[in-house]
């Protein structure tokens, strides 16, 4: 439903906005801001039904690039 998928991308941008200002607020280093984006990411996956393994996996690399750039 359409709707669903709207409110699927709210949560993720939300998600996404209040860890990148949490490490930005609290200064975290590039390690501990990718360990901390890794746990956000990977429960917001697993809320989305993908097993924890599989949420990891996509989670750790996209954590990283976003952390430290392209």
């Amino acid at each position: 439903e359409p709707r669903c998928e709207v409110a699927g991308v709210i949560q993720v941008i939300g998600a996404v906005f209040f860890t990148m200002l949490r490490i930005i607020e609290q200064q975290h280093s590039a390690e501990q801001a990718i360990e901390l984006a890794t746990r956000v990411f990977t429960l917001l996956l697993c809320g989305f039904g993908l097993r924890e393994d599989e949420a990891v996996r996509i989670v750790s690399d996209s954590a990283r690039d976003l952390i430290k750039g392209w």
